[in-house]
């Protein structure tokens, strides 16, 4: 009786009844998005296809290469609220591989299934795809170049023999396709005359014995393999020595004489264009007496240039003859020290005896005080007896030199 008095009185209660009709509703509403109501369509373009676990073609060492689809439309149907949520991540397309046990073009049936219970597969576009399946395969070839478009820019260039970053390649892929390699070429097309060394990006190409490219097949670094073609262009420059410590008021060209007058060179257009003369070595002018005297210079090894007529050697001779030569003494106390120690320097002679050549007319007037003497002593010297050489020059005596170098005596202390 008691149990019944409290139903009738909850049912009386206005709160407890609109409670329990908002959930019913909600219940109702629920049930019916989720299995009542409009049943829609919804088609995704690009379900990305997966294989099966290819148990069957790894038993024969095959593998899938090249292109195929990868992805594939996929019609599916389900409630509105359903389909409205849906992705291509609800959506499984699996090629089957159980049947591939030969190597070739395969056509493999696709297995398409959903993982959302609320949907379902309407129907699928291809219903198979086409893979080709091979062993691997690799070979080490040498790569050769293939060039098209290049035209001489004239008769004032030549164009060298071009040059690849690399010369040999790995290649790989299907071993039906990477047998039929007859060569490897890293193709390049030259659009524009080119009037100076120039590299280019090249295509690598795997041909076969008809000359056909081989496709599928994976050349290692392909994308990094440059080929430069050099180009150099031609003249003719006459023959010089760089002369060092020239003493003022002489012009060496007076007194030198060449082997060759102009020697036929190819260099880089920006060197050649540079380049007034040929500078086959270098003298230095304090190492001259007043003789007669031949230097021989080698045009094999000259930076950034080619030698083409011939000349495997210059031969620069100085005539300084005429002039003449006087002994005049440095006095000790008249030597400038640079000393990087702390001891003292004391140089061991009283004076120096140096050489001197100059004009006759004006060495006559060549004294000690126009010779300046400097003697560094170097931090890593020891305490006691050292010696090193003079640095010489002349002030004031225009067209006169010291001759020679000369190596002093000195005690630290």
């Amino acid at each position: 009786m008691s149990n019944g008095g409290g139903l009738k009185k909850l049912l009386n209660n206005n709160l407890f009844v609109f409670i329990v009709s908002l959930v019913l509703a909600f219940a109702i509403w629920l049930t019916y998005s989720v299995y009542g109501g409009e049943v829609q369509e919804k088609t995704f373009d690009a379900v990305p296809v997966t294989f099966d676990s290819m148990s069957v073609p790894e038993q024969f060492n095959l593998e899938a290469f090249g292109e195929y689809t990868k992805s594939i439309q996929v019609t599916v149907n389900g409630r509105k609220s359903a389909v409205g949520t849906a992705t291509e991540n609800d959506i499984k397309v699996v090629a089957v591989t159980n049947a591939v046990t030969t190597s070739g073009k395969q056509t493999l049936q696709l297995s398409v299934s959903s993982t959302n219970p609320n949907i379902e597969i309407v129907n699928y576009y291809p219903l198979y795809i086409e893979v080709y399946f091979d062993s691997y395969a690799e070979v080490q070839m040498d790569l050769t170049a293939n060039i098209t478009g290049l035209e001489s820019p004239g008769s004032q260039y030549r164009i060298g023999e071009p040059a690849l970053s690399q010369t040999k390649v790995k290649a790989s892929g299907p071993a039906t396709e990477v047998n039929k390699i007859d060569k490897i070429l890293a193709a390049v097309n030259v659009e524009d005359t080119i009037t100076s060394t120039t590299t280019f990006d090249t295509a690598i190409l795997p041909i076969d014995k008809y000359g056909n490219e081989i496709q599928n097949i994976t050349v290692a670094g392909a994308d990094d393999i440059k080929l430069t073609i050099p180009v150099y262009k031609k003249a003719k420059l006459p023959v010089k020595v760089d002369f060092t410590n020239v003493p003022t008021g002489i012009d060496v060209n007076d007194y030198v004489t060449y082997s060759a007058g102009e020697i036929s060179v190819e260099a880089e257009e920006s060197t050649i264009d540079s380049l007034t003369s040929l500078s086959v070595g270098k003298i230095d002018f304090t190492t001259l007496s007043n003789s007669k005297k031949s230097f021989k210079f080698s045009l094999q090894n000259l930076p950034g240039i080619i030698v083409t007529d011939g000349t495997k050697e210059v031969t620069a001779t100085v005539n300084l003859s005429s002039f003449t030569t006087r002994r005049i003494k440095v006095p000790a106390n008249a030597v400038t020290v640079s000393n990087a120690t702390s001891y003292k320097c004391k140089i061991n002679d009283n004076s120096i005896p140096v050489t001197v050549i100059g004009p006759k007319n004006k060495i006559g007037v060549v004294d000690s005080g126009d010779i300046v003497a400097a003697l560094t002593v170097e931090n890593s010297m020891k305490k006691g007896d050292n010696s090193a050489y003079l640095a010489l020059s002349l002030k004031g005596s225009s067209g006169c030199w010291v001759y020679g170098s000369y190596k002093v005596n000195f005690t630290l202390s």
